[in-house]
């Protein structure tokens, strides 16, 4: 994650019909451009992603979203399958569950080493804001559970291993706690 750098992107609001939310995220590494685009209408949720050597067309990412994207279930629960977008959802369930088990976010996110992809409070804010635009069913609970769903997507589909880890050394009794959220 060191080597990506965020492009600022602007969808320009001729492209989308009233009805329709758009997220876009562009990125550059190395030589590399991409472009991730989620469109919402009422309640469907799509997903497009693409990575090429020249920068992308931003009208044609969200036309192509529209034409070719990827639907997603939504909303996303814990135990839902991972799919392309789902990253924003897990970050949502990360954000709940640290303020839920009134945990220090700043201090269970900071990496154990310098070598660990770094996922600052502000990113997990953003990211998590984008997970809710998407929907996201939160548990009444974080138990025991719950947590070991939550860091499962985080240890295999997330690749954020360490940070699962510090999550599950939680205290145990402050994971039996409902979610004041």
């Amino acid at each position: 994650m060191s080597n990506l750098t965020l492009v600022p992107s602007r969808v320009p609001n001729d492209l989308l019909p009233s009805t329709q939310r758009l997220s876009m995220m562009t990125w550059q590494r190395g030589n590399r451009h991409g472009v991730e685009v989620m469109a919402k209408r009422g309640g469907e949720v799509r997903w497009f992603g693409h990575e090429s050597e020249v920068p992308p067309s931003l009208s044609r990412a969200v036309e192509a979203c529209e034409t070719q994207g990827i639907a997603l279930v939504r909303p996303f629960a814990l135990g839902s399958p991972f799919d392309a977008g789902a990253w924003p959802c897990i970050a949502a369930l990360l954000r709940r569950c640290l303020l839920s088990l009134e945990a220090n976010v700043i201090e269970t996110l900071t990496p154990a080493t310098p070598e660990e992809s770094l996922l600052t409070a502000g990113m997990l804010a953003r990211a998590a804001a984008i997970g809710e635009w998407q929907g996201v069913v939160h548990p009444k609970r974080w138990g025991d559970h719950q947590v070991r769903l939550l860091c499962g997507y985080l240890r295999g589909d997330c690749g954020l291993s360490e940070l699962a880890s510090r999550i599950e050394r939680l205290p145990a009794e402050e994971r039996e706690m409902e979610s004041l959220f």
